[in-house]
């Protein structure tokens, strides 16, 4: 059975809070794919905005001390997709 949902966060409930705040304007979709069984989960992030608004982001994420390795898997105009670890596990709410 699959569950779908649409939900909107406020950017401090978010694991990447600091993040957020470093590249103010970017929209960011989060997904958590679990393909290959329940223990393991692969984090990614769609980020969207102005080019500058992706650069402030890409260059925060990478600075972020609670992520250990980002990959820019996928890039368009005015998005990118990220994957990527962290040095602790959490959720993507915090709180």
């Amino acid at each position: 059975m699959s569950y779908i949902a649409d939900i909107a966060i406020p950017a401090k409930a978010f694991a990447l809070a600091e993040t957020l705040e470093a590249a103010p304007g970017v929209h960011v979709e989060a997904d958590r794919c679990a393909t290959h069984g329940t223990e393991w989960v692969l984090p990614t992030v769609w980020v969207s905005g102005a080019d500058d608004q992706l650069e402030s982001f890409d260059g925060a994420i990478r600075a972020d001390p609670t992520v250990t390795e980002i990959v820019a898997t996928e890039s368009f105009e005015a998005t990118r997709c990220y994957t990527k670890s962290r040095r602790k596990p959490t959720s993507l709410l915090v709180g």
